[in-house]
């Protein structure tokens, strides 16, 4: 302790404290002036001296006096009630005069002022007033400054109240950590979060409450690189040993010449919600199932009824020899095996994803030879199907998957056609076409068939939904809509009840000729 002592006083020998000024009696005697010269010097000096700010300068302003009653001084004076005189000896016989000021510039008048003044009355001619002056002005900025500067503290404490406040009252956790990662401050949001106080915490390293704290050092570097990281997911470990899941937005912490001074990070808690969109995923996918299965069971009972009865007739027409029933019975479960294959190949196109094989395709023979499936069926029940479409073209497609799609948009028309009744002269007409436009390649299949209403509109893509009861599946139009977005393409739709529908597929061509959007996972 001795050997330190000669240390502290040499500090303070080597910074000596200034001197302290002290005030004679005189600085507490009034000074009561009078002004020579009423002009603009005058009344630059009123201004100054009517400022508040230069009250306790002590100093009162008991008259002017200049020749010219019109001055700027003698006129300011006046306003403030004043004494004003044209002749500066009346000056002397003011109560408690103790000091003239000379403002003139004027060396007679200097002259004729220090002949004639009482000896108890100091003066200051126009020199000694400039620096009066000086003085006053130095006195005005300071008090400026020093409002000023309090203001400023008034305004940077206010700013600190209310971010303390939001610190404080925010229901997320802020956390702020040093270089070294220790924590340096903790709100009350983290308290209520994890446990701790803040008490507990401060000083400590952060990855003391992180559950795998080799991923707050990676995240650490990312903020590095980055500067900030949003919405990092990550779990914390409370102090009663539980894991609290976080939304974590870190980002560095600089001073005012932008160092690093560590972290900042502000985390909210998503356990709950979690849990709740996990839940939310898993009935859903419930639901799915569900859906599905009831689906299935619906398509498959309609069909197992057709092969009951199918299985009726085939086992009459054997007990009964009877040929024709047999045949009658073996053509129903001969649909009815194909409906079954139909309805397997609809859930497997459905439910697989996969990458359309694109082949150099000529699109209206594709056309033509997809129609050519249906066309005698159609051309049997009376029904005219009708090809139109540009020659020559060469585009890359998926010709199995396409033929897929148009087979169901065809069939789909001829069975509108199948449920309208027509009066003369229309007759049934299911039109199919392609051609190209600008980057486009466009495949329609129109019909004048009955047509759909809202309703159906709005239910047309949703699975397991037909109007054809037993003899549909309610998958021709979803298997439709995802082939068509395998190859990033469009459906759309327009129908009129009574009149007709009509199908557009778009499909994008690019100069490569290869653009294919992601596989669709409806």
């Amino acid at each position: 302790m001795n050997q330190e002592t000669p240390l502290i006083q040499t500090s303070l020998d080597e910074n000596p404290s200034p001197p302290q000024i002290r005030r004679g009696t005189q600085s507490r005697v009034p000074l009561k002036v009078a002004i020579i010269g009423g002009g603009q010097a005058c009344d630059d000096l009123l201004t100054l001296m009517a400022d508040d700010r230069l009250g306790r300068l002590n100093l009162e302003i008991l008259g002017v006096a200049d020749p010219n009653d019109q001055a700027l001084g003698m006129k300011h004076a006046r306003r403030l009630g004043i004494f004003t005189t044209s002749d500066f000896l009346k000056l002397y016989d003011l109560p408690g005069l103790n000091l003239v000021i000379e403002l003139t510039g004027s060396t007679q008048v200097r002259e004729k002022m220090i002949r004639t003044k009482p000896i108890e009355i100091s003066s200051i001619d126009h020199r000694g007033a400039r620096l009066l002056w000086d003085l006053l002005q130095i006195e005005a900025e300071k008090q400026q400054l020093q409002q000023e500067e309090l203001a400023l503290e008034d305004e940077v404490r206010r700013h600190k109240e209310y971010l303390e406040n939001i610190v404080s009252h925010s229901s997320d956790m802020i956390i702020t950590t040093d270089l070294a990662g220790r924590v340096v401050t903790f709100n009350p949001g983290g308290e209520r979060m994890l446990g701790y106080t803040e008490a507990e915490l401060l000083g400590r390293n952060i990855e003391e409450i992180w559950e795998d704290p080799a991923s707050r050092k990676l995240l650490r570097e990312e903020v590095r690189a980055r500067g900030a990281v949003n919405n990092y997911q990550t779990r914390l470990l409370a102090k009663n040993e539980q894991v609290v899941e976080i939304s974590l937005s870190l980002s560095l912490l600089r001073d005012r010449n932008g160092d690093v001074l560590g972290t900042v990070g502000i985390s909210k808690d998503v356990t709950e919600e979690n849990r709740l969109r996990q839940k939310l995923i898993e009935n859903e996918r419930l639901a799915a199932i569900g859906q599905t299965v009831a689906g299935l069971a619906h398509c498959l009972k309609n069909i197992l009824n057709i092969l009951k009865g199918g299985a009726y007739l085939v086992n009459r027409g054997l007990k009964r020899d009877d040929r024709s029933g047999l045949e009658e019975g073996w053509q129903i479960v001969q649909k009815s095996i194909g409906r079954i294959n139909n309805f397997s190949q609809d859930m497997l196109n459905y439910c697989r994803e996969r990458t359309p094989e694109l082949h150099p395709t000529d699109p209206l023979q594709l056309v033509r030879d997809t129609a050519g499936l249906v066309g005698q069926t159609a051309q049997a029940e009376g029904i005219e199907l009708v090809v139109r479409g540009e020659e020559g073209l060469s585009v890359p497609l998926d010709p199995t998957a396409i033929v897929r799609a148009l087979m169901n948009l065809i069939l789909n028309a001829v069975d509108a056609c199948r449920e309208k009744d027509y009066l003369a002269p229309e007759t049934p007409q299911v039109e199919i076409s392609t051609r190209r436009e600008e980057e486009h390649l466009l495949f329609q299949v129109r019909d004048n068939g009955i047509g759909m209403d809202r309703t159906v509109l709005a239910n047309l893509f949703t699975r397991f939904f037909s109007t054809k009861e037993s003899r549909g599946t309610g998958l021709g139009l979803p298997v439709t809509q995802k082939i068509v977005d395998e190859h990033g393409g469009q459906l759309h739709v327009a129908s009129i009840p009574g009149q007709g529908s009509t199908f557009q597929i778009r499909l994008p061509l690019r100069k490569d000729q290869a653009l294919i959007r992601e596989t669709s996972k409806q």
